[in-house]
């Protein structure tokens, strides 16, 4: 049986499940967990769907030596964006976060710009300068208040940064291999550098104290806003491109702030909103031509793999 979904929806529901995580995730460590316990038990989860995944599909692990040691390098990244992601949010609250996520498609025009993909014009420089001033606003806004530490905005920053990073490199990987074997490699590479900087909190959280909300917030995060959607999200990139997926994350700061402020009961200062207005004017400067629509298509057998 065979249909069609468009890319740019599976990226729409990507970014949805993304901004609702951001309140998930704060929500989590407030019932029990530490930030890098979590963090590290997350992505083991993970992991753990990834490898069911690609052994449910019985696809075969065929990458060159070279590729391979590519993604290595690449996992790296891949850890440390997971150390900033759930360290921010012991700093800043979900809202906060979610604003200053809002800077991922500017980092993903920069990094395009050196790597000579894109040309950046006058305008798009532009953009990078004002979402950036605003990340500023936010630090300003939140130092002194309940909204958040100035150092959790700066940690918010590793984020988007490594994201959008990773996600240039390996599409070419993505293309050459697919989606499952690179997040299967990219999580199994990833995993060990990630459990040994956790390791203290691993081992000294009170393991008892995490509630039954906790753990619904841990599975979650972890087979939903990660595993699923980065499955998705990479599966659109090859289809549209990294430019255009990036255009799509216009909408991940102001669902998760809208998100953190209705559920957590959240509050933002002036200049925070203000920071906030200032990276979306960013980003609306920064958005690439109108692409041709594009969709990807599924294929679901009715009977196993031979």
């Amino acid at each position: 049986m065979r249909f069609r979904v468009s890319a740019d929806a599976l990226l729409v529901v990507c970014v949805a499940i993304w901004g609702l995580n951001f309140t998930v995730i704060k929500e989590a460590l407030g019932n029990g967990f530490e930030p890098l316990a979590f963090g590290s038990t997350r992505f083991l989860i993970a992991t753990a769907a990834f490898v069911g995944v690609s052994l449910a599909r019985r696809e075969p692990l065929r990458v060159k030596r070279r590729d391979v040691l590519v993604m290595a390098g690449w996992s790296g990244l891949v850890a440390l964006n997971q150390i900033g992601f759930a360290y921010s949010f012991h700093l800043a609250t979900a809202s906060t976060i979610a604003l200053v996520f809002g800077t991922l498609p500017i980092f993903a025009g920069i990094y395009s710009q050196l790597a000579g993909i894109d040309r950046l014009s006058t305008r798009r420089w532009l953009a990078a300068a004002i979402s950036f001033s605003g990340v500023a606003m936010v630090a300003i806004g939140v130092h002194g208040t309940p909204s958040g530490h100035v150092g959790g905005i700066l940690i918010s920053l590793v984020a988007p940064a490594t994201f959008s990073l990773y996600s240039i490199g390996l599409t070419p990987n993505v293309h050459r291999y697919g989606t499952y074997t690179v997040n299967l490699l990219i999580a199994l590479f990833a995993l060990p550098p990630l459990l040994a900087v956790s390791s203290p909190q691993l081992a000294s959280m009170d393991w008892g104290a995490v509630t039954p909300l906790g753990w619904l917030c841990l599975v979650y995060s972890a087979l939903v806003a990660y595993t699923f959607t980065n499955l998705l999200w990479f599966m659109a990139v090859k289809y549209v491109g990294t430019a255009r997926a990036s255009v799509y994350a216009n909408l991940q700061p102001f669902i998760g702030a809208v998100f953190a402020l209705l559920i957590l009961s959240e509050s933002m200062t002036t200049l925070e909103w203000l920071g906030g207005a200032a990276i979306a004017t960013g980003i609306v400067l920064s958005r690439t031509g109108s692409a041709s629509w594009k969709h990807v298509a599924f294929e679901t057998e009715t009977a196993p793999h031979e």
